[in-house]
């Protein structure tokens, strides 16, 4: 039992070793922030209304759906993929994996060049009577990288999986909703992680490798 469990230890280490490193399909600057709805200005009546409606969502919200939320915070693919099938994990699907990383690390380099761009900031960074209901982050707003994380996910999984494409986009628009309830972003910045999902996934679509990828995972399943 007790070299099991080092045996575990030093294959998790190895899985997030290998997650960190994942090589992107293209870089940062093949998608243009400018492409994007340009996000809500800050001072104005939208950005006070959209202030409103999450002060409301937080007068009660679900403690349910804040303890979802705290898990939520670090995304992997796991954190969506495992949501819709407990079953479909790294051990048994090394391809997906390999080619959600990657994935996840196009994504990722893309949505935080846009951040970089539009440099806005949280609401809970905006007005005190926005709390911050999980583990802060400081870094600009907008588009949401949970959305655009877990919606490039949702694409990806829905052209391996169809039969499932539903229950990867519903658990996705969790994922994102959550970071709305928690303070972490406005409704505008979703809609923003939205976009940059499907320029990311429209990326993917025409690049190579991806496709050579893909075509691996599908003979895995």
């Amino acid at each position: 039992m007790k070299h099991l469990k080092l045996f575990l230890i030093f294959f998790s280490t190895l899985l997030f070793a290998a997650n960190s490193q994942a090589k992107p399909y293209f870089t940062a600057d093949s998608i243009s922030p400018t492409l994007l709805t340009p996000p809500t200005k800050q001072d104005s009546a939208e950005s006070k209304k959209e202030i409103a409606e999450i002060i409301e969502l937080q007068k009660n919200p679900d403690p349910n759906e804040i303890i979802q939320a705290e898990k939520e915070v670090h995304y992997t693919p796991e954190t969506l993929v495992l949501a819709v099938d407990e079953k479909m994990s790294r051990e048994r699907f090394v391809h997906l994996y390999n080619l959600l990383d990657r994935v996840a690390e196009t994504s990722q380099i893309a949505n935080d060049r846009a951040k970089e761009y539009w440099n806005t900031k949280r609401p809970y960074l905006l007005d005190k009577r926005v709390k911050a209901l999980v583990e802060a982050h400081s870094n600009p707003a907008y588009p949401s990288g949970h959305t655009c994380g877990s919606f490039t996910t949702a694409h990806v999984m829905g052209l391996i999986l169809p039969q499932k494409r539903d229950e990867f986009y519903a658990r996705a628009q969790k994922i994102a909703w959550h970071r709305v309830i928690v303070g972490m972003h406005f409704p505008s910045d979703v809609k923003g992680g939205k976009e940059m999902a499907l320029l990311v996934i429209g990326g993917l679509l025409q690049n190579a490798e991806f496709q050579q990828d893909l075509a691996e995972v599908k003979k895995e399943f």
